[in-house]
């Protein structure tokens, strides 16, 4: 996403993200051991992979995945379901993203959502879902995601280098990207807010792209200009990238070279 809006750039649009996701920054990551009972971590990594195979294939916006995974983290913070649920309840919170960032032309209907599960739910159970889910939420669907950040913070940093052309804000956006879609699969993450997601990402991008030897500025000085930015703890900060830097070690370790050069120019993102 490229903005050119002169007000995006101005300090009250990235105020008011903040503020928007301070309602939401309980944590969520602990309801596998508080409120779960018979769903396990694979299961939501499981889902979460067929939501974004569905929005991949359907050509949704990307931030319309994020979202249904916040509003089913939500859900699942706060009522028990069982795994035989787990779909159907995907499936839900998909077609309220879809209805909330996509056009209404564009947006995901029930009808194709039970055909993604193979008929194996009821379109009007989906429905009942949808409502169900609206009800556990407070009809409250008005979260950010680390998607809505990562513009607002890429843009305020000093990432493009003319002596050093591999260093620009495209590619450290693609690889952000990349970064965002991998955590957003994987429940540790639940922890942190989207803006310390967005942050982690784009210092692991930065770091990756050896930002250091274009700019003579190490990684703490980058960390340190984020914190400016969000008021998140560098330490905290840290933790989440070298998380995020953990996870695509392990998920690049199971790829072809092919497949890792396009995870890193932001195939990942499209297709997942």
């Amino acid at each position: 996403m490229v903005v050119t809006d002169p007000i995006f750039k101005s300090d009250r649009c990235l105020e008011n993200a903040l503020k928007s996701e301070e309602k939401h920054q309980h944590i969520i990551e602990t309801y596998f051991k508080t409120v779960q009972k018979d769903i396990t971590p694979p299961m939501r990594k499981i889902v979460a992979e067929w939501m974004m195979e569905v929005c991949a294939e359907e050509k949704c916006q990307e931030e319309v995945v994020l979202l249904a995974l916040n509003y089913m983290d939500r859900f699942l913070s706060t009522k028990s379901v069982r795994k035989t649920h787990l779909q159907i309840l995907a499936a839900a919170c998909l077609l309220l993203a879809s209805k909330l960032r996509e056009p209404s032309c564009r947006a995901l209907s029930a009808e194709l959502l039970v055909l993604y599960t193979d008929n194996s739910i009821y379109k009007d159970d989906l429905i009942k879902w949808e409502l169900y889910v609206l009800s556990r939420l407070g009809w409250d669907l008005s979260s950010v995601t680390p998607l809505d950040f990562l513009e607002l913070l890429i843009i305020r940093l000093p990432i493009s280098c003319k002596h050093f052309s591999d260093l620009n804000i495209d590619k450290v956006r693609q690889h952000a990207q990349a970064f965002i879609s991998l955590a957003a699969k994987e429940h540790r993450f639940s922890k942190y807010t989207s803006s310390t997601i967005a942050a982690s990402s784009i210092a692991a991008s930065i770091s990756g792209l050896n930002w250091h030897l274009g700019t003579g500025h190490n990684i703490h000085f980058l960390l340190s200009l984020l914190t400016d930015l969000t008021s998140v703890g560098q330490d905290q900060l840290q933790q989440c990238m070298i998380l995020m830097e953990a996870i695509f070690e392990e998920h690049s370790r199971k790829l072809q070279p092919r497949e890792k050069s396009e995870l890193l120019n932001g195939y990942y993102n499209r297709r997942y």
